[in-house]
């Protein structure tokens, strides 16, 4: 009963932040999330975990660009996180630390930071609403974990070049893994009605910063 009840009010909250934009974008990015989705899909089927999905859909990435000089690898790593999000909304069975609901606020930290620019400030809004819901509370790791998709697709997206292919290999050959390379999630909930202040919410994302960063 969780996972479905979770990811509908994820997908209205994070919706809220974003309305009308996906229908600009949707033209250009929809094959190639399309093919993101289906590549993950395929795979869970064979029994893959999410930490080996997703290095295998960041190898795939670099191997897209590689083949095809008129792709670039931002907009490549852009749907594989957009891909990822269609894979989860149609039954994708990833975890982070033993958690569906925190792969599904990852990837969508990616996904909306990648397309919109807005993975930060979902990540609060979401939480906030949650605060004011009698049923739910303000999360600070659900936070935590879509700040790290937000992180993981900045330094991704719009670092130097070759740094930001550097990063994406990391990932590809397994060198940085989900289940090795994530801190761990243990910021815990607010009590109910409360939202966390500035100073914690800051703390968080610089605990998020210091734990994604490029390579020398």
């Amino acid at each position: 009963m969780f996972a479905p009840r979770f990811r509908l009010l994820l997908i209205t909250t994070l919706s809220v932040v974003v309305a009308g934009a996906w229908a600009e974008t949707k033209q250009n990015v929809v094959s190639h999330d399309s093919r993101f989705a289906d590549q993950a899909a395929r795979l869970q089927r064979q029994g893959w975990s999410f930490d080996l999905i997703f290095s295998e859909l960041c190898r795939t990435a670099l191997a897209n660009v590689e083949a095809n000089p008129k792709l670039q690898l931002h907009d490549q790593i852009r749907s594989v996180f957009g891909g990822l999000w269609l894979w989860m909304s149609r039954g994708g069975n990833a975890h982070i630390q033993g958690r569906h609901d925190w792969a599904f606020h990852f990837i969508g930290g990616g996904a909306f930071e990648g397309y919109w620019d807005v993975g930060r400030s979902a990540a609060l809004t979401k939480e906030q609403l949650d605060a004011k819901n009698p049923h739910n509370r303000f999360d600070k790791d659900d936070l935590a974990a879509t700040l790290l998709g937000a992180r993981w697709m900045e330094l991704a997206t719009r670092s130097d070049p070759a740094q930001a292919r550097r990063w994406v290999e990391l990932w590809a050959t397994r060198q940085l893994t989900i289940e090795r390379s994530l801190p761990p999630l243990r910021y815990g909930q607010m009590p109910k009605g409360e939202r966390a202040s500035a100073e914690t919410i800051a703390a968080i994302r610089r605990d998020i910063d210091a734990a994604f960063h490029l390579p020398n």
